[in-house]
């Protein structure tokens, strides 16, 4: 794990989600077009309504963690058009990490107070909150892999060690081709 503390490991795992969707986009845009609307058997029916959850999920959690509104409820998400979709996902999970990034560490470990979609009022640690939201764009995003190979699209490898693996790759290179002073 990331050792620079809670704050860090948040900000890594933000980035990963936008990479793994980029890597799972890109195995979509390998299907036929009709099939991103078509009952796949997914709980959310078509892998369009599913990323349209992804999304309402995010600003759901991304609204209660800045407590813009104590009371905030799911709202779902009605975009028809596949290329703003991924791009609206994509860039929500940018801003909040950009928002998160202004936080000292303690915000991390700061109790956020919502209201649940039944009403009751609870609280959890922002890092809880932060992790929940991982686990489950992952979890979706894992339906949505399965669907997309079953349909014949490619199985990019999209686990966060190899995330991780490719960033340091990067920066390895990034070094490498650095003028000498």
């Amino acid at each position: 794990m990331n050792t620079t503390g809670w704050r860090e490991h948040c900000l890594s795992q933000l980035e990963y989600q936008a990479w793994a969707n980029q890597l799972l986009f890109n195995s979509l845009a390998r299907l036929h077009a009709d099939v991103l609307d078509t009952d796949q058997g997914l709980p959310f029916t078509s892998i369009h309504r599913t990323v349209e959850t992804m999304l309402a999920t995010l600003r759901l959690w991304a609204s209660r963690l800045h407590e813009d509104t104590p009371t905030a409820r799911f709202t779902p998400v009605h975009e028809p058009d596949w290329p703003a979709l991924k791009h609206q996902l994509q860039h929500e999970l940018r801003e909040l990490r950009r928002q998160l990034e202004a936080q000292p560490e303690a915000f991390f470990h700061h109790r956020i107070l919502y209201t649940r979609a039944n009403g009751l009022r609870t609280s959890n640690y922002a890092i809880d909150i932060l992790q929940h939201l991982a686990a489950y764009l992952a979890h979706h995003r894992g339906q949505l892999y399965a669907v997309a190979t079953r349909l014949g699209g490619p199985a990019p490898l999209m686990g966060y060690l190899h995330y991780l693996r490719e960033m340091d790759k990067a920066a390895r290179e990034a070094r490498e081709n650095q003028p000498s002073p």
